[in-house]
């Protein structure tokens, strides 16, 4: 019900977004707990290449199905580096919105984490909100592999 209150819509009528053809990955399920320990042991530093892999795999997903990809893996690094991680925020909510509008097939539905995901960062949680945006991949991906 919530869902219903967030779009305005009754339950019933919030539908996934279906694909007929099932797209083909080529990116993998990538553990989440190895990451968040190795982005903590590293002091962060995986975690920029965890956020390359991330914008690499969603654009992967993206172009699977034929939707608009966001930018290259090297862009969204180099922003995130040069505005000494401002730009993580916009790319955690844009990617998380984009994931949410990925066809899937049967009754899997991917949440709009967008809002969450920005807010988590801004408070200073970004590894959850990467643990996020890697979970929703993770599930379009398995969802795809049936």
């Amino acid at each position: 019900e919530l869902n219903a209150h967030i779009t305005n819509r009754p339950v019933s009528s919030i539908q996934p977004r279906t694909n007929q053809q099932t797209p083909v990955y080529s990116t993998r399920i990538r553990d989440i707990a190895p990451a968040i320990i190795l982005t903590l042991v590293t002091c962060g530093l995986y975690g920029l290449y965890w956020i390359y892999t991330m914008a690499n795999d969603s654009n992967e997903i993206f172009r699977a199905n034929n939707m608009k990809e966001g930018p290259s893996a090297g862009v969204v690094l180099l922003l995130s580096i040069i505005t000494c991680g401002i730009y993580t925020f916009v790319f955690y909510w844009q990617v998380s919105k984009q994931l949410s509008e990925v066809p899937t097939k049967g009754n899997y539905l991917v949440q709009d984490n967008s809002v969450i995901s920005l807010v988590l960062a801004l408070i200073g949680l970004s590894i959850v909100s990467m643990a996020i945006i890697q979970d929703e991949m993770n599930g379009i991906i398995k969802n795809a592999q049936g």
